[in-house]
């Protein structure tokens, strides 16, 4: 039982700690995105039409049934785009979030593609026809369209989803209005119909009239898109729905949710807790134009529920537990009210500050640092039990230029340390601090695997796989030596010497320094070198640096 409940405490740990970094880092992006991108935030009109209908060169918001987050575009954040063009330009990540307030981010101008699309010259957009999404003036000097790639990327994998869905093609904002930014307007709860995909010369957006035309009346007022009509939008080049689902990525505005193109909808393993006022996840497929007339509506309903919940008068909403409103129209409001929550329920910096400092001053330090930090632990854990000395503990931390505060080492104890029985160690227990840190003692097992992921990703370790078999193809009997690693490793790739902080000859013995060889022939076993690049890995934020790294290091 007891290796069981420390399990299930190490995960919860590693849940929390992940969630408060997250948040950390969500809100310290959103504040410097505030200052340097704030115009893309400023509140800007969009086309409030009386009828309630979508017209051509409307701007209007586009949210997802999904996420419920507006569609958005990054001003800065730029993604390669292989558009088929002699000369391709880079494209702009689009995400989806939860602000509902109307800026230069989400709001796009609908225009038509094909003034002779066969639904004549009236200016509404009606179910079957092709359009494209501009951003406006506020985001680029230059329009972007939404733009789909043509091509099916990998398989899906996580996310939230599940199943064997395939197809996944990339979605961004694009400066040129090529094929790929011709979307068809579907309604959401119609069945895909199977299209024939138009052969090249031929006129897109005449091809999709004619098939719709089995579907859609294009002069009965049924076929005419309403404001908040649940749609498909059918990339034409592609033929992939333009879709959003919980899957966080890291924007220039901190936390947002991805946008991609997929045929079909996805199914969400579970619907994303994103705050109290979302309903239940819809269609990941499913969007609705809306415009700022809808946004402050939301918001009124959203002030007006919680006042009725609340036990203080309406004007003390924003006292007792911060506006409503506010979460869905302020960005940075909303990420700091975040902090705040995690603080109150004892999951923020009063827990976890010390390893948010500790933690990248380890990782920035050096690519070795964690593993002699680790390599100290266990020489001076004579026991082998995994626990030291509170004190040693600390100064071990000093002697790999991390200085621990009496305040920070507090919190260590409270996250890492055990009593003589190995058991958590919880404060009041003993008469004198004196005599209590001379008990307490940290669990430095838990400390570096509280420091990453459980285990490599596949990516990584099978990059180290290949690394190993390298290694064993040169070897005499496929037995890897240390004369063999000292040989072939590549002394120019560690980031130190690419930075200048270290010359070729002061790498390569700082590589070697690193190997505890058990074998008395001096072989180095497959376990060895994993252990080895466990503990760069522990260093290496992205899986991209880490490849690089590895790949580099033995001229793969």
């Amino acid at each position: 039982m007891a290796p069981s409940s420390w399990s299930t405490s190490l995960q919860v740990d590693e849940n929390n700690l992940q969630k408060y970094m997250c948040q950390k880092q969500h809100i310290l992006t959103l504040q410097g995105a505030a200052v340097s991108l704030g115009h893309t935030l400023a509140l800007m009109p969009t086309t409030n039409a009386a009828d309630g209908l979508v017209h051509f060169g409307d701007s209007l918001m586009l949210r997802s049934a999904c996420t419920h987050g507006l569609l958005n575009a990054d001003a800065v954040a730029q993604v390669s785009v292989n558009s088929g063009l002699r000369s391709s330009a880079s494209g702009l990540v689009v995400s989806t979030s939860a602000t509902l307030s109307s800026c230069p981010r989400n709001v796009f101008t609908v225009s038509r593609v094909d003034d002779k699309d066969g639904f004549g010259d009236q200016t509404y957009v009606h179910y079957g026809q092709v359009i494209r999404l501009g951003t406006g003036a506020g985001l680029h000097d230059q329009p972007y369209y939404v733009w789909a790639s043509a091509s099916e990327g990998n398989e899906e994998q996580g996310g939230g989803s599940t199943g064997s869905a395939r197809g996944v093609a990339e979605v961004c904002v694009y400066p040129r209005a090529a094929s790929g930014s011709y979307w068809r307007v579907l309604r959401a709860e119609t069945p895909p119909r199977r299209k024939v995909r138009p052969r090249a010369g031929t006129n897109h957006s005449s091809s999709s009239s004619a098939a719709s035309a089995d579907d859609n009346d294009a002069a009965s007022n049924e076929t005419r898109v309403s404001l908040g009509d649940a749609v498909r939008l059918e990339s034409v080049a592609g033929g992939c729905d333009l879709q959003s689902d919980p899957t966080v990525i890291m924007t220039s505005y901190g936390n947002e949710w991805r946008v991609f193109a997929f045929k079909g909808a996805l199914s969400l393993n579970t619907v994303p807790g994103i705050d109290e006022h979302r309903p239940e996840a819809g269609a990941t497929n499913e969007w609705s134009f809306t415009n700022s007339d809808w946004a402050d509506g939301m918001m009124e309903d959203v002030r007006k529920k919680a006042a009725a919940r609340a036990t203080v008068p309406p004007d003390d909403v924003a006292d007792v537990s911060g506006d409503p409103a506010m979460h869905l129209i302020d960005p940075v409001y909303r990420a700091q009210q975040g902090l705040r929550d995690l603080e109150a329920e004892g999951l923020g910096a009063h827990r976890y500050s010390v390893i948010a400092r500790v933690y990248p001053l380890l990782k920035g330090t050096g690519m070795h640092v964690v593993r002699k930090l680790r390599r100290m632990c266990r020489s001076t854990d004579v026991v082998g039990k995994g626990q030291l000395p509170l004190r040693t503990f600390q100064g071990l931390l000093s002697w790999v230029a991390v200085r621990l505060s009496e305040q920070e080492l507090q919190q260590m104890k409270e996250l890492f340390g055990v009593d003589a029985a190995g058991k958590q160690w919880r404060p009041g227990f003993y008469s004198t601090p004196q005599e209590e840190d001379s008990v307490v003692r940290i669990d430095y097992q838990r400390f570096f695997q509280l420091m990453g992921p459980a285990g490599m990703s596949t990516l990584r370790l099978e990059t180290v796989r290949d690394a190993y078999t390298m290694l064993q193809d040169k070897a005499l009997g496929r037995i890897v030596e240390v004369s063999h690693i000292r040989r072939l490793y590549r002394p120019e790739s560690h980031p130190e010497v690419q930075t200048g902080s270290i010359t070729e000859v002061e790498a390569q013995e700082d590589f070697l320094l690193q190997w505890d060889v058990e074998s008395a022939d001096g072989s180095i076993s497959w376990n060895e070198f994993l252990d080895y690049y466990r503990d760069v890995s522990l260093a290496t934020e992205t899986d991209d640096i880490f490849v690089e790294l590895v790949r580099s290091s033995w001229g793969l």
